[in-house]
């Protein structure tokens, strides 16, 4: 997968961990946790996409670069406009009293 600089930059610590937390795109009503985001950033729009274990991976629209990935808190979540399973904002919850959304 190619990785933005901005991603390459980050901690390995982050990244390890991120490795382990690896899971399956969100579904809710059969249809993927996948975003078009524009923040009006000067490389583009981006894609967020959900994963079940509370993870949004974004990569840019334009170039399809990883760029990085959150360990969600659930109030990021919450911001989709969807209605997220409760199973994925508990494991939000669990990520961010382990301060994995502050690596």
């Amino acid at each position: 997968m190619k990785k933005t600089i901005h991603f390459s930059k980050e901690r390995n610590t982050r990244e390890k961990l991120l490795e382990e937390l690896k899971a399956p795109i969100l579904s809710i009503d059969g249809k993927l946790c996948i975003f078009v985001v524009d923040k009006g950033h000067k490389n583009g729009a981006e894609i967020h996409v959900i994963t079940e274990n509370a993870v949004i991976c974004i990569y840019n629209q334009r170039s399809k670069k990883f760029v990085t990935a959150l360990i969600a808190r659930p109030a990021q979540l919450e911001r989709y406009g969807v209605i997220i399973p409760d199973f994925v904002i508990r494991r939000a919850r669990l990520h961010t009293s382990m301060g994995y959304n502050e690596i």
